[in-house]
Formats: structure tokens, sequence, C-alpha cells
């Protein structure tokens, strides 16, 4: 039996999407290799090796989509800001080298963008995989503070924490008599009164609304457009108007989930959640030093999704914040070792994850698997541009027409 082609297995793992805003994924990944990584997940688990080293690594609970995007300042329950990893949708408890590995792939692939050429992005690889193991084998769990944070890093804690919500919805609500989500922006998308009902009516029936509704009074439904691979699913952004005044209004982001891609190739045995958004929210408290505002879960129909407090897509991290200067990418991909490295000891120990002495003894061992993750992330950065080129030309050719 011969494998399925490329575009056979990118078009069966977003079969039943939305039609028009996978059009938008398609897009989003057809700019550049790094956005075709980032939008194709499901092809990194699909190609790795199953006697491949990395999947003998430790189990950790990991975001199962690490790269170098996928980091971001957000305001935690508590009012603080942090940076942190920030997307959970295919988390998981598996080997902790898939996601470790998958980021030097990252790297690898923006190294155009990054303004690195293919040396400068070995020494990266490199100096992440060192901190990385070296914060591991230390075994102390640490958080990054605003006050000790360099470059990019602190540029984005220092948005998160000093903005206040009407600068943040300027732009982003218009009216005041009757405020409305500016729609039509690439943003948010209008839907009908109908589907606004179905939405709300999901979610007055949550624990969040019920334990303040006073706060929750919902102005206004719109659908949201963010990200590159979840693009296609059910995602709505809600304006509710605040107890703390009238005029005060706050935006909630709903998202829904779906399986982890990494878990359609790979069994590795997980705990029986009662459901995907409870899979994304469980773990993602666990391995974070905080979680984002509001995060929880709700029900739709019988599709279940991921709510928390609106993060706004400039408060992620983007290649465009290094803006060329390697200085700037080495110290933030310095501190990402040291993030991942604390995530898995902050939440070892817990329904089968690797405690923190197997993490430490793990990390003295570090010289047998940095060589082979470096190697294997390099490789397989060509792979993923060779693959994006055989994508875009179907792109450009229209081959690509996103179905139900």
């Amino acid at each position: 039996m011969t494998e399925p082609s490329l575009l056979h297995r990118i078009q069966a793992y977003n079969k039943g999407r939305i039609p028009a805003v996978l059009a938008m994924k398609y897009t989003a990944m057809s700019r550049n290799a790094f956005g075709f990584l980032r939008g194709s997940d499901h092809l990194f688990f699909e190609d790795i090796p199953k006697d491949s080293p990395i999947l003998q690594s430790p189990k950790t609970w990991i975001c199962g989509d690490l790269h170098l995007e996928n980091l971001g300042s957000f305001k935690g329950d508590n009012g603080l800001a942090y940076f942190d990893l920030n997307d959970f949708d295919e988390a998981a408890l598996a080997p902790c080298l898939l996601d470790i590995t998958r980021f030097a792939c990252s790297v690898h692939v923006g190294a155009d963008e990054l303004g690195m050429d293919a040396k400068g992005a070995v020494f990266h690889v490199k100096a992440f995989l060192d901190q990385f193991a070296t914060t591991l084998q230390k075994g102390y769990i640490r958080v990054l503070e605003k006050e000790t944070a360099v470059g990019v890093i602190r540029q984005l804690l220092q948005t998160v924490q000093n903005r206040t919500r009407k600068e943040f919805l300027t732009g982003r609500v218009e009216g005041k008599k009757k405020p409305r989500l500016v729609t039509g922006t690439g943003h948010y998308i209008a839907i009908s009164e109908e589907e606004q009902k179905r939405v709300s009516d999901a979610f007055c029936k949550t624990p969040l609304y019920k334990s303040n509704p006073e706060f929750f009074a919902i102005k206004d439904i719109a659908f949201r457009i963010a990200g590159t691979g979840s693009l296609g699913m059910e995602r709505y952004a809600v304006l509710v108007e605040g107890h703390s005044g009238k005029g005060r209004y706050a935006l909630i982001d709903i998202k829904e989930a779906q399986a982890p891609s990494l878990l359609l190739r790979h069994h590795f045995r997980q705990p029986a959640w009662t459901s995907q958004a409870e899979r994304i929210v469980e773990i993602q408290k666990r391995v974070e030093a905080a979680a984002p505002a509001l995060l929880s879960t709700m029900e739709i129909d019988g599709r279940h999704f991921v709510v928390k407090e609106l993060q706004p897509m400039e408060d992620k991290l983007n290649l465009a914040h290094f803006g060329g200067k390697t200085k700037r990418c080495s110290q933030f991909i310095d501190k990402v070792g040291a993030i991942c490295a604390w995530g898995a000891l902050r939440s070892g120990g817990r329904q089968g994850s690797a405690t923190a002495d197997e993490l430490i003894a793990f990390a003295g061992k570090a010289d047998e698997w940095k060589k082979y993750v470096a190697d294997y992330a390099s490789k397989y950065a060509g792979k993923v541009r060779r693959d994006y080129a055989h994508f875009k030309k179907a792109y450009d050719s229209g081959k690509l027409t996103p179905e139900r």
C-alpha cells in the first residue's frame, strides 16, 4: 500500500472544519515555511519514527506544539503578568523530548525570519538544549519575573502589566450606548442573533458565569480569528460588562477543543479526562506558574470549549519582535530552555509524569540525547521546507479546496 500524499494527509487532518476559516489557515500556511510548520503539527508527529530515542525520553506534561511563536505574556488569575508557554491545545502526557525537538526544529525553519544563517541556527539550538538540560538537572523551579527578564520578554511583560482594560479595548469595541465588537477587521466576524444566543445560553450555564453573573453581563459575541493551527474550528470572543462600574468591559475567548494530534499517531496512556477541554485546562494549570485569568471549560451543543480572558495577539511572541537582531533571539531562546524545564519539574509526579528525581537523572545523561535531538531537528527542518514547497505549489494552483 502506498503512503498517503502530503496534501491528502493535510486535508484528512483538517476535515470537518469551517471551510471559509480553514481557507484562512491554508493561506497562513502558504506564506512561508514557518507558517507551514505552525499549521501542520500533525505531520511532525506522523513522521517521527516509532523507534526514535526521542520517544524513549521520560514522560512529562508537554504543550504538544512547542515552537518559536507558542510563547507569550498574559495576566494570570492573580492579576500579575507572566511569560510562559501559552497554547495547550495539543497538550498531553508524552515523552518530554517531543516538545524540545519541535522547538529546535522551529529555530531552523524560522532562521531566515530571525535573520540568522544555518550556523547561527545550530548555535542557538545547542544553547537551547544546554539550558534545558542544565536547568532540569538543577531540579529547582523558578518563575520568569519582569525585574529579571531582558529583551523581548521584558518588553512583553511590561506591556501586559501596565496596560489597562480600556487601552486594550480601544479599536476592538465601538459604541457607547450599545457597545459592540469591531468586526470586519480580520480579527472578529459578525454572527447571527441565533448563533449569539446559542453561545450566550451555553455560557450562562457555566460555573464561571454562575459564580459572578453580574461581572459577565454579555454585550456582544463574535466569531474570533486567531492563531494558525486551530483555524477552522469554532472560536468566539465575548464582550462582557464587569461589576466595577458601567462601561467597564472585558473580553473572553471561547475556543473549541479537539483531540491532540500527537495521540492520533502515538498511543501514550492518558488520564480519563471528562473532555478534551478539561485536558487542556488541567495540563495548563499544572505546567504554568500561574493560569491565565478565567481559565475554565464549557459545552455548546455537546462540543467542548476552553474559556479564558482573551489574550491579544500582540502579547504573543512573533518573529517580528526580534527584528533580525541575533542578541535578542539568543536571550529569548536561552530562557525558553529554562521555561520548559521548570514546567516539567513543576508538573512532575502527577498521574504518570516523571518525578523530579527521574528528570534530574535524565538530564545527567544529556550528552546521550542532545546531539541526536539537534541532528534530527536540523534534518527534519529540511523536510519541512520541502513539504512547504510542495504545499505552496498546490496552494498557488488552487488544488487545496476546504471541504466540510
